[in-house]
């Protein structure tokens, strides 16, 4: 993979550990992530664990190959989020960042029993999450076809 930013990082973003991320530098024209994949795939869904998954939007554009295959703002979720694509060729994945993201606690407080992690990746308890609109933060990404 490659990025716009913090390549030395890349790898934390399919690394299977959720415990680790890839961010960009804080700039949106940096939020950029472009995945070659082992061989040509036709690509038809695409899943994805973000940073701040609880609290925060992504407006982000994803492409296979050349082809926008989708555009929108992320779902907040307790985890992962699953996003359908029309069945897209191509060996090469980019999610790009085209605005900032936007903060909002969309549970209502819940709160995991589980004890936290010092990484804090859900961004629930992070006093400064809110002021890191231009990051664009993966902690897993995954790319499915039929």
């Amino acid at each position: 993979a490659t990025a716009g930013s913090n390549e030395k990082d890349v790898r934390n973003s399919f690394d299977d550990n959720e415990l680790s991320e890839w961010k960009n530098d804080g700039r949106i024209s940096s939020g950029w992530i472009k995945y070659e994949l082992e061989h040509d795939a036709t690509i038809s869904e695409i899943d994805l664990k973000l940073t701040g998954w609880r609290m925060r939007s992504y407006p982000i554009q994803i492409f296979v190959g050349d082809t926008k295959v989708w555009e929108g703002e992320t779902p907040k979720s307790l985890g992962y989020i699953h996003i359908p694509v029309k069945p897209t060729s191509g060996r090469f994945v980019t999610i790009k960042l085209t605005g900032a993201s936007e903060e909002k606690d969309a549970f209502g407080g819940i709160v995991e029993v589980a004890a936290k992690t010092a990484s804090e990746l859900d961004l629930y308890k992070d006093p400064d999450a809110a002021n890191a609109n231009g990051q664009l933060r993966i902690v897993e990404a995954e790319f499915y076809t039929k």
